[in-house]
């Protein structure tokens, strides 16, 4: 009987970080070759005052980031071009 392959534990903390912060997507990014390379975090809330994308080298520091991400910087992309445009915000 063969073995059973073991669960990717990549492939586990990211169902983990998901589903415990469900106003983020998590997920990784990959290197040039095609490897893992870092944890990143999307922000899915739209106009929000927090961060809107987090990186870091493993699971663990993203999580760490993701339960205080911090403030976004600047404006929004939208709040951006409104300026631009001479719009009142």
């Amino acid at each position: 009987m063969a073995n059973p392959t073991p669960p990717d534990p990549d492939a586990l903390a990211l169902v983990r970080l998901n589903d415990k912060y469900p106003d983020w997507k998590v997920w990784r990014s990959f290197d040039e070759h095609g490897r893992p390379a870092a944890w990143v975090a999307t922000n899915k809330t739209a106009g929000s005052d927090i961060a809107p994308t987090l990186h870091a080298d493993t699971a663990e520091k993203l999580e760490a980031q993701l339960k205080n991400p911090g403030h976004a910087h600047g404006l929004a992309h939208a709040d951006a071009v409104t300026r631009r445009k001479g719009e009142l915000l």
